[in-house]
């Protein structure tokens, strides 16, 4: 990474320990859940027809996210995780193709830790960072799991 670093885009990151980060330009479905039926994502005025098994749902209410499991029809996809209920705002990506971001991770004058999977498959901890920085290492994901920055700061991907 050569310094400065500059990101063309950019994406606030929802620690996951089975979720890869998507990449924020395989967006390609956004709406407002219209039920609150456990572990799916029901939009009554969504068209769900070009979703995959294994796209990624971000919920941007909660700020949570999970996996397409099965399409039930149209209108209600079944998830990994019990992160959607009514009125809730939500996007969904593409399952992240092999581009790894770069992480900034923001401490908020606290002190935490990171756990990420390398692009290459490497599990690595990042403990007691303590300022604003950008880890140098491509991140295929990060996990949930040993990392306390999203608690107390924020992570976003840089591409």
């Amino acid at each position: 990474m050569t310094y400065p670093f500059i990101a063309k885009v950019s994406m606030n990151v929802v620690p996951d320990d089975a979720i890869d980060i998507p990449a924020p330009w395989t967006e390609y479905k956004s709406g407002v859940a219209t039920g609150s039926t456990p572990f799916t994502l029901t939009d009554f005025l969504a068209n769900f027809s070009l979703v995959e098994v294994g796209d990624v749902v971000y919920n941007t209410t909660d700020n949570t996210i999970a996996k397409v499991v099965s399409i039930s029809s149209d209108i209600v996809l079944l998830l990994s995780a019990n992160i959607m209920a009514s009125t809730e705002g939500y996007r969904i990506f593409r399952r992240n193709s092999g581009d790894a971001p770069f992480l900034w991770v923001s401490c908020n004058n606290s002190t935490v830790d990171v756990t990420v999977l390398t692009d290459s498959g490497e599990q690595v901890l990042f403990d007691t960072i303590s300022s604003d920085c950008i880890l140098p290492v491509r991140v295929k994901r990060v996990l949930s799991t040993g990392t306390t920055a999203s608690t107390f700061g924020q992570i976003v991907a840089l591409w």
